[in-house]
């Protein structure tokens, strides 16, 4: 079977996330754990972690400064994670693979969609909506809100 986990690069931060990465890098089975690194999170993106992500990025995978590989697993890079083609050849290469990988993927937040593109910040998470207008197709009713 393929085990398959996806994380963001937002919430790899996190303690649970390491201690996840840390446990898989241990199994002799079959995991495949996606990084979905938009270079966004809902906070601003600082510290060490994000600087060696950002190494990977510009090295095309290549950097020294790899998290992934210091834990223990194996590493795939692909930069143009809005590629189909791309994805579709990286996920054959992985399929089936007999240790734990991590397959961080570089995607550019709302492709192809041009107000997401040129408004990352308010298109960074938004409800169903009309493609042609932008605007919500879901309302939900004035409750307490707790953000």
């Amino acid at each position: 079977e393929n085990i398959i986990a996806i994380i963001g690069d937002g919430s790899l931060s996190g303690g649970e996330a390491f201690e996840g990465l840390d446990y898989a890098a241990t199994l002799d089975s079959n995991m495949i754990i996606i990084v979905n690194d938009n270079d966004q999170s809902i906070a601003e993106n600082h510290g060490g972690l994000y600087r060696g992500l950002s190494e990977l990025r510009q090295t095309n995978g290549e950097s020294s400064n790899n998290i992934f590989k210091a834990l223990g697993l194996d590493y795939r890079f692909v930069a143009k994670g809005n590629d189909l083609e791309a994805l579709i050849d990286v996920f054959k290469d992985v399929k089936d693979i007999d240790h734990p990988v991590v397959v961080h993927i570089n995607t550019l937040k709302g492709k192809g969609y041009k107000p997401a593109e040129t408004d990352k910040e308010s298109w960074h998470w938004c409800m169903p909506f009309d493609i042609e207008t932008g605007k919500a197709t879901v309302n939900f009713p004035d409750e307490e809100d707790y953000s």
